[in-house]
Formats: C-alpha cells, sequence, structure tokens
C-alpha cells in the first residue's frame, strides 16, 4: 500500500492550516482519514488524526520538530483518550548528528530504549578524516558499541560536501562491543562525479556502473572476489531521468530471471508499476496509478493477472491555498 505525504505548509496570511486525506476501498466505501494540523512555521509542531471509518478517532499521534524539520519528540496516543501511550525525545549537536535517544514503549517514564552518542574526528597520518561515534545503549557513561568512518576529504565531515559533490565515505568500521575488534566493515570506492562504483564487505565485492547522468546502469556481485560475477542486474531510464526497466540475472549466467517495468506521466509520476518473475514477458502483478493536477495519490489497484488484490483511492483538502 502506498501512502501520500503531504507537506507542511500555511496559509496566505501565517495562519496555522490543517490538510486531510481520505482513503476508500475499491467499493467506494470510507476505510479511514487523517488530519494534519500545523504551527504557523509550518514545521515546528504536526499533530495526525487517524479515523475509523464511522468518524470516530482511533489514534492521535504528535510529533514536535527544531527549526531545522529534525524531531525533538513523538508521541503516540493509541485510544485518543488524551494519554500518551508511547514516546520518544531526541536532542541534537550543532551538525545535526544525534546526542541521545530516548524511547518509552509505554510511556511510563522508565525509558526502555536510552542512548547516548559521542562524537570525535582527527585526521589520520595519510590526510583522510576520522569520525569515531560511541554509543551508550544502557546510559552507564561506558561505550557499548563504537562505529568508526573514514572520509576521503575533510569537507566531507559534519554534513559538508566534498569537491566531488558529495561526501566520500571510503570506510566504515563497527565494533559491536566497543573492545577494539572490528566485527564489521565496508570499504567503498568512487568516480569522479563521485558515484559509488564499489562496495567491498569481507570477500563479497559490488561493483556499479553509471550513465552520464549518474543513473546507476549496472551492478555486479562477486560473492567471494574470484573474479567471476555471481549475480548482475541493470537499470534503464527515460529522457526524464525515471527509471522505466530494472532486471536481474541472479546466477550471472546470460540468462534474465525477473524484471520490474514502469511508465510515468509527463509530471514525472509513476502510472504502471509491473514485476516479472520469471521474465516470460507477462508481468504476474501490476500496480496501476492515477494522480491529480498537484502530484497526489488519487488512487491505486494492484492486479494478479489480470484479478484485482486490492486497492484504494483518496480525497484532498485543505490544500493551504487560502479557501
Amino acid at each position: 500500500m502506498m501512502l501520500a505525504l503531504l507537506a507542511a505548509c500555511v496559509t496566505p496570511d501565517g495562519l496555522p492550516c490543517a490538510e486531510a486525506v481520505t482513503s476508500y476501498d475499491l467499493e467506494g466505501t470510507l476505510t479511514s482519514r487523517s488530519t494534519s494540523l500545523y504551527d504557523a512555521d509550518g514545521s515546528s509542531h504536526t499533530e495526525t488524526y487517524h479515523h475509523h471509518a464511522d468518524g470516530t478517532v482511533s489514534m492521535r499521534a504528535t510529533t514536535t520538530r527544531d527549526a531545522g524539520g529534525r524531531s525533538l519528540t513523538f508521541e503516540e496516543d493509541y485510544g485518543a483518550d488524551g494519554t500518551v501511550d508511547y514516546y520518544v525525545t531526541q536532542t541534537y549537536d550543532e551538525y545535526g548528528n544525534v546526542l541521545t535517544y530516548e524511547e518509552d514503549p509505554d510511556a511510563d517514564t522508565l525509558r526502555m530504549d536510552k542512548r547516548a552518542y559521542t562524537y570525535s574526528a582527527k585526521f589520520d597520518d595519510d590526510g583522510t578524516i576520522v569520525e569515531k561515534v560511541d554509543e551508550d545503549e544502557d546510559d552507564d557513561g561506558s561505550a557499548d558499541e563504537r562505529r568508526r568512518y573514514t572520509y576521503a576529504d575533510p569537507a566531507s565531515l559534519q554534513g559538508n560536501v566534498s569537491t566531488a559533490g558529495r561526501p566520500e565515505l571510503l570506510r566504515y568500521e563497527w565494533d559491536g562491543g566497543a573492545d577494539g575488534t572490528v566485527d564489521y566493515s565496508v570499504v567503498y570506492s568512487y568516480d569522479a562525479q563521485g558515484n559509488n562504483v564499489a562496495q567491498q564487505v569481507g570477500t563479497w565485492l559490488a561493483t556499479y556502473t553509471y550513465d552520464s547522468h549518474d543513473n546507476m546502469l549496472g551492478e555486479t556481485v562477486d560473492d567471494d572476489s574470484d573474479g567471476t560475477p555471481d549475480s548482475l542486474d541493470a537499470w534503464t531510464y527515460d529522457d526524464d531521468g525515471n527509471m522505466t526497466l530494472h532486471a536481474s540475472d541472479y546466477n550471472a549466467d546470460g540468462t534474465i530471471d525477473s524484471t520490474e517495468a514502469y511508465d510515468y506521466d509527463s509530471d514525472g509520476n509513476v502510472l504502471t508499476e509491473g514485476d516479472d518473475h520469471d521474465a516470460d514477458g507477462t508481468a504476474d502483478w501490476r500496480i496501476t496509478y492515477t494522480w491529480d493536477a498537484g502530484g497526489n495519490l488519487l488512487s491505486y489497484v494492484v492486479t494478479e493477472a489480470a484479478e484485482v488484490l486490492s486497492g484504494a483511492s483518496y480525497a484532498y483538502s485543505g490544500t493551504c491555498d487560502g479557501n
């Protein structure tokens, strides 16, 4: 099922506004209604109400955000009775890194998941910059796991981009016990445009190719680094950069084993999505979508061998256009 996500907004007068999405099944029966209410700045506070088909409120969720749009608190009131049943709070440093995360599944003030993060960065001997992130999962002041990121360019740290146009992470290491032993690592390579052209985990190696628009064209996986591909994937695109076909060769034997095909309208909205599990030229299941002029999803229908499996239609209101 696809969910429509509506952007926060305000009226032309800068007043809070509400947006609503109403969902119907294939028979046209109302199944749910959700309403979002925004603060005057359009981002700092969001309340979402979920309704039963009979119009009664079934759940309320509230999110508060900082000026950068990052989530500070999230609350869920499962019965919409005014009692918070689930609670999450987060804090951040000046770069947007999470400093603390607390989760309380039953909102009884006893945090079931409480984590604290510390960050440190330094130049390594080879000119790269290394950032270490310690995670304290039980709030006892000692790291329980440690992550290490090695970047090619100092400018790529703390959210800035490298000269290639994006952060270039060369190596990721995870120390699950914070005991100095690397339990998992990934090595990355890039082309001159900053596209990731290779990833290696142990003997597992994946390489990638791109077109002149940086769209991924192919993936080759060599499970044991013996130089012989074990699986192949290929993608094609239309002139607007929308992916139109994904073909998979599971055994790298030259035979396509499955395909996924997509069609789009002139605005780039996907109209049909088909999955051909055995690559026999006939889609095993297909999803058809319709959209309004604003790019909001109006309906979708899932079919398998011409049999309708599921679907829904949506109606929108409160677009914050002053009406």
